[in-house]
């Protein structure tokens, strides 16, 4: 079957924004995914890869150089739908279980289309926001109030336009999401 992109899939078969984020992160990076229950990341990827790719979105070497690159890179994939029938995106929840043993937090924003009432079919699947950062910078982020330990979106946002450790991924994903794939029928 040809002619057919990670964002075709998501909305045909109504895959799971989660693993959608994944695999699109997966693909970015040129990693490894992991399975459900590994804990703690979702992808692994080496060092070389990730530079690459971080180079090829037209990261500096000046800014992947804030990041204090281990040879392995463990991902953690936060996504979720940027609206949902109960509203906007606020918050991305980030336990402490998430922290251990990732070395970088991915979070994507996906656009719902169809998905919420008053969506447009059309736009579903497009990031809306992604952004990756260290662990270091992903645990300063995080609110902790009682049980519920998570990351404010707008807080991110705001972040993100002060600190060189926490990039803009949104184009590199938004590439991967229309790029054509093999779909292998067997």
């Amino acid at each position: 079957m040809s002619g057919f992109c990670h964002r075709d899939y998501f909305r045909r078969y109504r895959l799971n924004v989660a693993q959608y984020g994944e695999i699109v992160v997966n693909e970015a990076f040129c990693g490894k995914k992991m399975g459900d229950s590994q804990p703690g990341y979702d992808i692994v990827t080496s060092k070389a890869a990730f530079i690459d790719s971080l180079q090829r979105a037209g990261m500096s070497t000046q800014q992947i150089s804030t990041f204090n690159l281990n040879e392995r890179i463990l991902i953690q994939v936060k996504a979720k739908l940027n609206e949902a029938p109960s509203g906007k995106a606020s918050v991305v929840h980030c336990p402490d279980s998430n922290l251990r043993a990732m070395t970088h937090l991915a979070i994507v924003l996906v656009d719902p289309g169809a998905r919420v009432e008053h969506g447009d079919p059309a736009e579903e699947g497009l990031i809306v926001h992604a952004w990756l950062m260290t662990r270091d910078r992903a645990s300063e982020l995080r609110f902790k109030k009682g049980q519920e330990q998570y990351i404010n979106v707008n807080k991110l946002k705001k972040a993100a336009s002060s600190h060189q450790d926490i990039f803009d991924i949104k184009e590199m994903l938004s590439f991967i999401v229309d790029a054509q794939i093999e779909v292998v029928a067997h």
